[in-house]
């Protein structure tokens, strides 16, 4: 006995559904140009075949995969160790699943073929975590066409960079340490410094 089943095709779902193989393919990729009662009978006909519109041909046709890339310079375990990188992570996540995107990480090894791995990643675009500055992933990102943000630098022509300003943000905490701060009273100050009487 065959276990071999027939892919079914948007085809099968068109002939079902007693529409042409256009109307069938805008009912996935175009709803709107597509009247309520033939979209539902369309999906109705998906259904009844088990039909998956294919993502890897719907991004070969769009030119988008909806996947945002993290390249990650740490072993990838430290991503979920790490509370920073965790927290990261998070905010990432949750953006992705608000635009409807997905993530796909993208751990560097410290090796020749990381630049490549990288680039052939199917992504619309990358987050970096933090790296050094002779990372060569950084000049092979930023000379992709593909969008390019990196967490925390270094700075690099061709990505984005957020980060935060140390130097301010500890001007900013010694200032209101200074403002806000106990001294200890003038009395104690001037009992442990002075000299003993005799």
């Amino acid at each position: 006995m065959s276990t071999n089943r027939r892919r079914v095709t948007l085809k099968d779902v068109a002939a079902r559904a007693g529409v042409s193989l256009m109307t069938a393919s805008y009912t996935f990729t175009r709803p709107a140009r597509v009247a309520d009662a033939t979209r539902e009978r369309v999906h109705r006909a998906a259904g009844e075949l088990g039909y998956h519109p294919d993502a890897v041909g719907r991004a070969l046709k769009s030119g988008r995969t909806r996947q945002l890339g993290v390249v990650f310079s740490e072993h990838l375990v430290y991503a979920f160790d790490d509370p920073q990188a965790a927290r990261f992570l998070a905010g990432v996540a949750e953006v992705c699943v608000e635009e409807g995107q997905g993530l796909t990480f993208i751990p560097t090894r410290g090796d020749a073929d990381d630049a490549d791995r990288v680039l052939s990643a199917a992504v619309d675009a990358f987050v970096l975590w933090t790296t050094t500055e002779d990372d060569p992933v950084l000049a092979a990102v930023a000379g992709d066409p593909r969008p390019a943000v990196i967490q925390g630098g270094p700075v690099c022509d061709g990505i984005a960079c957020v980060t935060q300003d140390d130097r301010a943000a500890a001007r900013a905490i010694a200032a209101r340490a200074l403002r806000e701060g106990r001294a200890p009273p003038p009395s104690s100050r001037s009992r442990s410094t002075a000299p003993a009487r005799r």
